[in-house]
């Protein structure tokens, strides 16, 4: 396999002329982002079936042909936890890769554990072992030396081993349709981590109403757009915990807000009047403006609930050699429920009642709740105790 380190627009044009042809390219990336708004992109690296690469994405001013290669018609991008590498490549290139194949999400769906690293497919589908020597490098630090090169090419070569396995075993389960549902879902969530909606991820949010609600959420803005301003973290700026303090006092006295723990840091100081002027702002807003309250899941009942129904999950996915993680959380057990015992007044129908979770973990949990499908224990030590009776 042919090798290549990019550092010039030269090298660049050179290796995407390897790159023309392949149908399939593995991709992955180093960043750094604890000290910036945005993690700051430091390496990438592809390979095809033939050549891999590392690129310094430092030393090349533009890389637009590189993004423009990987989000080409009928050329599928292979990654292992796609998130910030879906989001590189919306940010640069403005557009989805034509086809998505994130290995860790396939992996979930023929029985292996999920989110499993990258290192945990390599040993138990390949039996190799991954060198773990620059997992907490700089990557920020120039010249990169010979290891760290040699490092992010292994990230990407095993990467085309990985896809053959998972679509071999995804074909063998009749799980490809899935497959294709699920990378689509995923995108989709990787997008809206970053729309006008991101605020609703707000730590401690299901405890505010009303004029605290509005608080929040114009809280949670403002700290992004001053985190964008400075290029630092958001949690730098505010933490989640103060603007919920801040929502739930609902005081825009500068004095009151200086007492509260946590916003006496200098950092802040400059910044009170302008916390101060939001919260204002939000108290004043008329009541239909309010941002309507989360639906909240909370009670005994439903709680008490939700941990039997999460064992049921849990012994469904064990019976599909599905990983529970991939299915759905103890919220999405919630909202199920909720949903088809109408406790909330919510229409939104639940993850678990869409595409192919609603076929195999929707339908069998409806029918548990009913009454339709008893449970026994049929082997207190086996690997799944559980046993399904209809």
């Amino acid at each position: 396999m042919r090798d290549f380190f990019i550092d010039s627009s030269k090298t660049l044009d050179d290796f995407l002329d390897c790159l023309q042809s392949a149908e399939t390219i593995a991709f992955d990336t180093e960043f750094v982002s604890e000290h910036s708004y945005k993690p700051d992109l430091c390496l990438i690296q592809v390979a095809t079936r033939d050549v891999v690469g590392v690129i310094d994405p430092k030393a090349i001013r533009d890389l637009t042909p590189f993004w423009d290669r990987l989000t080409a018609p009928n050329t599928e991008i292979i990654v292992h936890a796609a998130r910030e590498e879906y989001r590189f490549c919306k940010r640069e290139s403005g557009k989805r890769p034509a086809k998505l194949f994130d290995v860790q999400v396939a992996a979930g769906m023929v029985g292996i554990e999920y989110p499993a690293a990258y290192s945990t497919l390599i040993q138990k589908i390949l039996g190799e072992n991954l060198p773990k020597g620059e997992t907490r490098t700089d990557w920020r630090k120039r010249p990169l030396t010979s290891k760290q090169i040699e490092y992010g090419q292994k990230d990407v070569l095993y990467l085309h081993s990985l896809y053959d396995w998972a679509n071999k075993e995804l074909a063998k389960q009749a799980r490809a349709e899935w497959f294709l549902d699920e990378m689509e879902l995923q995108q989709s969530k990787f997008e809206n981590q970053d729309s006008e909606y991101a605020w609703t991820r707000l730590s401690g949010l299901n405890s505010l109403r009303g004029s605290e609600l509005a608080i929040a959420k114009e809280l949670w803005f403002w700290r992004a757009r001053e985190a964008e301003r400075r290029d630092s973290p958001v949690r730098r700026v505010l933490r989640d915990d103060l603007i919920t303090e801040l929502a739930k006092r609902k005081s825009y006295d500068e004095t009151r807000i200086k007492a509260i723990r946590g916003m006496e840091r200098r950092d802040i100081a400059p910044h009170i009047r302008s916390i101060a002027a939001v919260i204002q702002e939000s108290v004043d807003l008329p009541k239909p403006k309010m941002p309507p309250a989360p639906s909240r899941n909370q009670n005994q009942q439903l709680n008490l609930i939700g941990q039997f129904m999460n064992a049921v999950l849990a012994g469904i996915c064990k019976n599909h050699g599905l990983a529970p993680a991939i299915v759905g959380n103890s919220t999405d057990v919630k909202d199920f429920i909720s949903y088809e015992f109408k406790l909330t007044k919510s229409t939104a129908v639940p993850a678990l009642n869409l595409g192919w979770r609603a076929e195999v973990i929707g339908s069998r949990l409806r029918d548990v709740l009913r009454g339709k499908t008893a449970l026994r224990i049929s082997d207190a030590l086996g690997d799944n105790p559980i046993t399904f009776d209809d």
